[in-house]
């Protein structure tokens, strides 16, 4: 999560007090930081939405922030996660709501990833469907191919 609040504005450094600067994709996250956000796909260790919506129309609004049409691709997410778009959120488990938020982050095709904790609250078909989704965007040219730890089953010696 440190990782990420350069994205959203300047920040103090507290240990040194001394002026940092950090880079993704080449550009400032300073200055360029809303550039940057329309190419990361983020999933926050915990999600919290507005219950009286539906999963389509809150993966909608989220859609609506980034530029193209996102709806075949999120159909085709909630089709591998298995998640009824149809449901209000309020009557989803944390687990199907751990879903919305993966689709979320990646239903506009990001050039980064960053998933804090994605299966935490997902069982281990789930888990394992997940990672299926991670290693095919693994293909993509423009994907970079990083990860850190525990996810460590998306290497390439993986089986």
């Amino acid at each position: 999560t440190r990782v990420l609040l350069p994205c959203n504005g300047p920040m103090k450094c507290h240990s040194s007090g001394r002026p940092g600067s950090a880079r993704i994709f080449g550009k400032d996250v300073v200055t360029q930081g809303p550039e940057i956000r329309r190419d990361i796909g983020y999933l926050p260790s915990e999600v919290f939405y507005y219950e009286g919506m539906k999963v389509r129309d809150l993966l909608k609004y989220s859609a609506s922030f980034y530029e193209g049409d996102c709806t075949q691709r999120m159909n085709e997410l909630s089709e591998i996660m298995e998640l009824e778009l149809n449901r209000r959120i309020s009557d989803l488990s944390y687990g199907n709501k751990k879903k919305v938020g993966i689709i979320q982050g990646l239903a506009h095709e990001p050039k980064l990833i960053i998933l804090d904790e994605p299966n935490s609250a997902l069982n281990e078909r789930e888990t394992q469907r997940l990672f299926a989704v991670l290693r095919s965007l693994r293909e993509r040219e423009d994907f970079p191919p990083f990860h850190l730890s525990p996810l460590s089953r998306l290497t390439t010696n993986d089986s």
